[in-house]
Order: structure tokens, then sequence, then C-alpha cells
């Protein structure tokens, strides 16, 4: 299972030409199994191309990595402090 969420986000990464797809990927990865629904989503949102990339498909996305990277800076910062 983890082995082909790591080929989808690579797949994500290499087509993405925005930093939210950066994001959603790292975020595809740290939620593990309850990030298929995502995953698909994001799927077609690239194949699609730039029309797909508004509405209900990106801003799921979009909205999740964003309060994902939150979580993940606010870690990196508590580790720093110790």
């Amino acid at each position: 299972s983890i082995t082909f969420l790591s080929s989808v986000s690579n797949i994500i990464l290499f087509f993405s030409n925005l930093a939210v797809s950066a994001s959603i990927a790292l975020t595809i990865l740290t939620l593990g199994g309850a990030a298929s629904l995502s995953i698909a989503l994001i799927i077609s949102t690239v194949a699609e191309g730039s029309k797909a990339k508004t509405g209900f498909t990106f801003g799921i996305g979009a909205e999740t990595a964003r309060l994902e990277k939150k979580r993940i800076i606010l870690e990196t910062e508590e580790r720093k402090v110790i």
C-alpha cells in the first residue's frame, strides 16, 4: 500500500506545475489509506489539465494540503525547540 502511495505521489510531483501539487503529494504520504479519495481526485485533475484545476476537485486537495503543511511545519518547529 505504501509503495502504491509513493508511486502515485511521484507521478503527481512529475506532472505538477503548482507548489500545491507537491503539498498534496506530501499529504497523501502522511495521511495514508484515508487519502484514497484524494488520490483519485488529484489524478483526474492532473489528467484533465488546467481546466480541471478549479472548483470541487481542486478545492478539496488544496485545503487538505494547506492544513497538512501547517501541521508538518508546527511539528518541525516543536522538534527544533527540543
